[in-house]
């Protein structure tokens, strides 16, 4: 006689932004080895846009998003989420504090994606982050890499500020991205051309704009890799 135990339920601390937590939920879905809705997994979404935007508050001005990321946490696990992803890379900065206010795992994207990388070939490196200025200012990913793999290569603050506005429009929601994404298609072009193999999506925005970038340059994407990794988690308990 089959004996079976349910999956794990995901919990999935969203709205920063919106959009960039239903391209994780679309990528866990797509994700998962299922053939009927049956199968599919349990998520729990708290989609909290109210979160205090995720800067680096160093000068004092601005608020802490710290205080509601732990709530959104908690109210997850009390819900019954037996353990947490963040699509919002510089939502990474708080993750041990985090941490440390919960019982169930949290996963971080940070972490893995940097896992997954340093056991793939160097002929893949240098990479370059496309992130927020907070992420690149706080070298969320050089400082997670161990024994200095993976190799990143950080934008000019010139390019830097093509990356931010392009993060900009997006959260905003700015129709037609083909029209306005020209100058960071130019860039990473630029980048390509003079040796740098791939980019790595460290903002959970840039994944939104792949589907209308023209560039040879190819994208690692950490949303992708954390979908992955919540079905893993969720499903590797499973029997049946």
């Amino acid at each position: 006689m089959s004996s079976s135990k349910p999956s794990r339920t995901i919990g999935i601390m969203g709205g920063m932004g919106p959009s960039a937590t239903i391209d994780l939920f679309q990528k866990i879905v797509q994700s998962t080895p299922a053939v009927r809705d049956q199968q599919h997994l349990p998520i729990l979404i708290y989609n909290n846009p109210a979160i205090p935007p995720r800067i680096w508050e160093s000068d004092g001005t601005a608020d802490s998003p710290l205080p509601a990321l732990i709530r959104c946490a908690q109210t997850l696990e009390a819900a019954g989420a037996d353990f947490l992803v963040m699509p919002c890379h510089t939502a990474h900065l708080w993750i041990s504090r985090i941490r440390s206010q919960i019982t169930i795992p949290f996963f971080s994207m940070v972490e893995h994606t940097i896992a997954v990388l340093a056991v793939e070939p160097q002929d893949g490196e240098p990479i370059l982050l496309l992130g927020t200025g907070s992420t690149i200012g706080q070298r969320l990913y050089p400082l997670a890499a161990v024994g200095g793999r993976p190799r990143f290569v950080e934008p000019d603050a010139r390019d830097q500020a093509l990356v931010d506005e392009a993060i900009l429009r997006m959260k905003a929601g700015r129709p037609n991205p083909e029209s306005w994404l020209g100058p960071l298609d130019a860039m990473l072009e630029r980048y390509y051309r003079a040796g740098t193999p791939r980019a790595l999506a460290a903002c959970t925005e840039i994944p939104l704009m792949a589907p209308y970038l023209e560039s040879a340059m190819p994208l690692v994407d950490p949303t992708l890799l954390l979908a992955r990794l919540a079905v893993d988690q969720a499903t590797r308990y499973h029997h049946s």
